[in-house]
């Protein structure tokens, strides 16, 4: 049952957007209004610059000694794969605005959401107006670039996300039987040379790579190009 007699603010971000291993979490954090000063008083606006140590220190500070509630949608890569590359295809940003419209809605059916802070994803004001459209009963909705530096719910939603996203990394479990890889692929984003390696070392001529891998990238897609056994269809 909703609770109509407190007010919520909303906060939203994600993490693992680029990468070219791994999930994209994107995660929500609502806090009564009155009650954001405990967010600032954690200072979870310097979050970007934590470890992941302090990271997760703060993520249960938060948890724990707040009136937060943190909710989180995960994105698998195979997901991200399969709704990129079918034939009516979703680019990234319409997967991550559809992330964003489920998580709102899911806090709508319990709290009294009075504002809502997101990150933005793609062109800022088309993305507003798609929520506000979305949302006509909540009276603020605000999307921005850099919303974990400007808002500490999003800052708070932002530690959350990537916490999250570096304990999935770090503890991935693959699903392909038999498969012996190593886990020595930093936080999967391209920009480290780590990275480049493990794809290098770890693909399959005939099936590619695992399912940690986003067969949609670019990168990937030459790989395998590049590397694999070409099939061709024979007609009969």
């Amino acid at each position: 049952m909703k609770n109509q007699k407190i007010a919520y603010s909303l906060g939203i971000d994600e993490s693992g957007r680029g990468c070219i291993l791994g999930s994209m979490i994107f995660s929500s954090c609502a806090c009564p209004k009155d009650k954001q000063k405990e967010l600032i008083d954690f200072k979870v606006d310097d979050s970007k610059k934590l470890t992941s140590k302090q990271r997760y220190k703060l993520f249960t500070k938060i948890r724990t000694r707040t009136s937060c509630i943190f909710q989180l949608k995960i994105i698998r890569p195979e997901e991200i794969s399969a709704k990129m590359l079918r034939s009516n295809k979703d680019n990234l940003n319409q997967i991550s605005h559809d992330a964003v419209i489920h998580l709102i809605s899911s806090a709508c059916k319990s709290l009294s959401i009075c504002e809502v802070f997101v990150d933005t994803v793609g062109p800022t004001k088309q993305f507003e107006q798609l929520l506000r459209s979305n949302f006509r009963s909540i009276p603020k909705i605000v999307v921005t670039t850099q919303a974990d530096t400007k808002y500490a719910i999003v800052s708070a939603a932002s530690i959350c996300a990537k916490h999250t996203r570096d304990s999935l990394l770090r503890k991935w479990v693959f699903i392909e039987k038999g498969l012996s890889v190593n886990k020595n692929f930093g936080s999967g984003y391209l920009s480290e040379s780590v990275v480049h390696s493990w794809l290098k070392e770890n693909i399959d001529d005939i099936f590619g790579f695992p399912t940690i891998v986003r067969f949609s990238w670019y990168p990937t897609l030459e790989l395998m190009k590049n590397n694999c056994v070409r099939v061709k269809k024979v007609s009969k």
